[in-house]
């Protein structure tokens, strides 16, 4: 649990979902009248079917992404349909430990302790403090985590009128929006929510696999 990621609830869900795609044996596939071969490691995506995978939005999906890339945790092959995603020491996360357990089932196990450790400290910090009905779903509740870290990392901690006024906000939108309300605010270091730029700039996105 020494990563950093650890500690960024978006970042540990989406870094898990990759080992957990990752192939074990090679396979391959035909793509522009190519075959195209997948080694131990590696699995094919793209950037909108890892959002419907993992409820993150897909713009925090690149950002993690890239963010995974710089560490030298992934590299990416991008193509205009998808992209070819590869773990990189990929044989590390295979090797097991005296129990016999995987560094890639640990971190599932990691995943799911650190989800329950997480929820029992909501519980005790946020007593008196519901989230919206419409609010209440794992998407939106790792994105508030996020700017819960976020407040405290810039030393603005929330306090609970503060929460109850910004839950408040955002039940107003739809949890899609609520969540790139927060996640553009978490990106340009703001203290406040700001949902004007976020709603008039959507658009409809034409129809692909997302790469």
């Amino acid at each position: 649990m020494n990563n950093p990621i650890s500690r960024k609830p978006l970042y540990c869900h989406l870094w898990t979902h990759c080992l957990l795609l990752a192939q074990h044996e090679p396979t391959s596939f035909i793509w522009n009248n190519k075959k195209v071969t997948l080694n131990p490691g590696q699995f094919v995506t793209g950037r909108k079917k890892l959002s419907e995978i993992t409820g993150i939005s897909e713009s925090s999906i690149e950002k993690i992404l890239k963010y995974l890339e710089s560490e030298q945790q992934i590299t990416q092959e991008k193509t205009t349909k998808f992209r070819i995603i590869t773990i990189k020491n990929w044989e590390c996360y295979q090797q097991k430990d005296n129990n016999g357990t995987t560094t890639e089932q640990q971190a599932i196990q990691q995943r799911a302790t650190y989800k329950n450790v997480k929820n029992v400290k909501n519980e005790k910090k946020q007593q008196g403090i519901v989230f919206p009905e419409k609010l209440n779903t794992e998407k939106f509740i790792l994105t508030w985590a996020d700017w819960t870290q976020h407040r405290t990392e810039i030393r603005h901690k929330l306090t609970p009128k503060a929460v109850e006024k910004q839950l408040r906000l955002l039940e107003k939108y739809s949890v899609d929006e609520a969540v790139a309300i927060v996640e553009k605010s978490i990106q340009n270091g703001w203290q406040g929510l700001f949902p004007e730029p976020i709603i008039k700039k959507k658009k409809p996105e034409p129809s692909n696999f997302g790469r």
